[in-house]
C-alpha cells in the first residue's frame, strides 16, 4: 500500500509538471509616449509649446523607457539582460514620434546593457528599430490603407439615434469653441478630435490653465468645463467608432496586424525563428484597434504608456498556447490616466472574449477573427478580383527588383558565354596550327 501511495504522488507530480504551460515567445504593440500637439487651436497657439509640434517630450521618452523597464521585469527570464538580434526585434511605424518612442523603449528594456555599453565603449548604445523593412503601412497602420471601406462602413453610425442624440447637445457648445478658438470651419463631433488635441496633451503633462510653464501664454479655453467638455466629445467619439460590437470594422482594421503576430509566432513555435520577444511601436490606434479586436470595452483613448500583449505557449500536449490582454502602466509615470474613467485595469486578459470557456487560444482561434491577407486586400480595393496578390513589404520590392536585375543579366551573360563556346573551332583544327606558327 505504502509502495502504490509513492508511485501514485510521484505521477500526481509528474503530472503536474507536464501540465504547467512553457513562455516560449511574446509579443506587444505599443503606443508612442505623449508628444506636444500637432493640431492648434487659431487663438491659443501657446507659441513655447508648439516650437516642436508633434515631438516626444521628456514625459513621453520616460513613458516608454519605464514600459522597457517594466517589460524587462515582467519577462525577465525571456529577454534576459543582454541584447541580441536574433532574439529582439523592434519594429515602428515610420514616424518620428514612434521611432523616438521604440528607441526610448530599447533603453529601458536593456537598461544595464546600456549603461554597461557606455561604461566600456565610452559612447551611447542604440537599438536597431526596423521600419522599413517589412509591409509597415498594412501591419500597422490597416486602417489608413483600408480608409475608404472603412470609412463606408462607418457612414451609418452617423444615422444612429445615439449619434444624433450627440450631435444636437453638441450643436450649440461646438458653435462656441469654433468662434472662441478662432477655427475657420466648424467643429463637429467626428473631427472634435483635433480640436481637443492641444487641451488632452497639455492635460495629459499635469498642465492646467493656471499651471503651466508657458509664460502665462493662453493655452486653454477660459471655462475649465470648456476644456474638459472637449476631451469627453473626443473620447466619446473614439468609443462610437472603436465598439466591440463593430466586427466588419474591426476586420478591415486589424487583419493584417492579426496575422503578422500569428505568423511570427508560428514562426518562433516551429523553431524556424529563434525570435523571443518583439515589439510594435506604433500610435493610438494600435491600441484601440486590438483591443476592439479581443472585444474589450473600448476606453476612447489609449493611455501613453500602455500596451496590448500576446503571450505564446507551448502547452504539454505539444500544442501551441495564446494568451492576450491589455496593459496601462501610464498610471505609474504620468499625472493623468485618461482610462481611468472606463472599466479597464492593469493586466486584463482579454483571450476569453475570443475563446470562450478556453484558458488560451490556438492559432487557428485567432486567423477565423480575421480576413487572410489576401482577402483583405481585395475587400479594401487595393487590388481587384482578378489581379493576382502580393503581400510583399514595399521594402522588400525594393529588394527583389535589383536581384531580378542581377539574376537577368546573368542569365544573358551565360547565354552570350554559350554561344561564343560554339563558334570556336574544335582544338587540333587549323586554329591550332595557327597557335604553333
Amino acid at each position: 500500500m505504502i509502495v502504490c501511495a509513492l508511485i501514485s504522488l510521484v505521477v500526481m507530480h509528474d503530472t503536474s509538471v507536464r501540465n504547467a504551460p512553457k513562455l516560449i515567445q511574446v509579443i506587444t504593440t505599443c503606443r508612442h509616449g505623449i508628444r506636444s500637439n500637432e493640431n492648434m487651436i487659431p487663438s491659443l497657439k501657446c507659441p513655447t509649446w508648439n516650437s516642436a509640434p508633434a515631438q516626444i517630450t521628456p514625459l513621453g521618452a520616460k513613458q516608454n523607457y519605464e514600459l522597457g523597464k517594466h517589460l524587462s521585469q515582467k519577462y525577465s527570464s525571456l529577454i534576459g539582460n543582454t541584447y541580441n538580434f536574433k532574439k529582439h526585434l523592434i519594429r515602428s511605424t515610420n514616424t518620428n514620434k514612434c521611432l523616438s518612442s521604440a528607441q526610448d523603449f530599447a533603453q529601458g528594456l536593456f537598461e544595464q546593457y546600456a549603461t554597461d555599453y557606455k561604461t566600456n565603449h565610452s559612447i551611447a548604445w542604440y537599438a536597431p528599430i526596423e521600419s522599413d523593412t517589412f509591409a509597415i503601412d498594412y501591419v500597422m497602420e490597416g486602417e489608413q490603407a483600408c480608409n475608404k471601406q472603412i470609412s463606408t462602413l462607418r457612414a451609418p453610425l452617423r444615422e444612429t439615434e445615439e449619434f444624433k442624440t450627440k450631435l444636437a447637445e453638441s450643436k450649440a457648445f461646438f458653435a462656441e469653441v469654433t468662434t472662441e478658438g478662432g477655427f475657420t470651419s466648424g467643429i463637429t463631433l467626428p473631427t472634435v478630435g483635433r480640436a481637443a488635441e492641444q487641451i488632452i496633451l497639455l492635460t495629459g503633462h499635469g498642465y492646467t490653465k493656471d499651471n503651466n510653464p508657458f509664460d502665462g501664454e493662453k493655452c486653454f479655453y477660459e471655462n475649465d468645463e470648456t476644456n474638459n467638455k472637449l476631451v469627453q466629445y473626443a473620447t466619446e467619439n473614439n468609443i462610437m467608432n472603436n465598439a466591440p460590437e463593430l466586427v466588419e470594422i474591426s476586420k478591415l482594421q486589424n487583419s493584417p496586424f492579426i496575422n503578422e503576430v500569428v505568423s511570427q509566432m508560428k514562426l518562433a513555435f516551429t523553431k524556424n525563428s529563434s525570435r523571443e520577444f518583439i515589439m510594435y511601436m506604433g500610435d493610438n490606434g494600435n491600441i484601440l484597434g486590438p483591443v476592439q479586436w479581443a472585444k474589450g470595452k473600448s476606453h476612447g483613448r489609449a493611455s501613453f504608456g500602455g500596451y496590448f500583449y500576446f503571450e505564446l505557449y507551448q502547452m504539454d500536449d505539444n500544442t501551441e498556447g495564446v494568451k492576450f490582454g491589455y496593459y496601462n502602466l501610464t498610471t505609474t509615470v504620468s499625472p493623468i490616466d485618461f482610462s481611468a474613467s472606463f472599466s479597464y485595469t492593469d493586466g486584463e486578459d482579454l483571450t476569453k472574449n475570443i475563446c470562450p470557456g478556453k484558458e488560451y487560444c490556438t492559432f487557428n482561434d485567432l486567423v477565423s477573427t480575421v480576413y487572410t491577407n489576401d482577402e483583405w486586400m481585395k475587400v479594401c480595393g487595393l487590388v481587384t478580383e482578378d489581379e493576382p496578390v502580393t503581400t510583399w513589404p514595399k521594402a522588400a520590392i525594393g529588394t527583389v527588383i535589383p536581384l531580378a536585375v542581377c539574376l537577368a543579366v546573368a542569365v544573358v551573360a551565360a547565354i552570350i558565354f554559350a554561344i561564343c563556346c560554339c563558334m570556336r573551332k574544335p582544338s587540333g583544327s587549323k586554329s591550332g596550327e595557327m597557335g604553333n606558327m
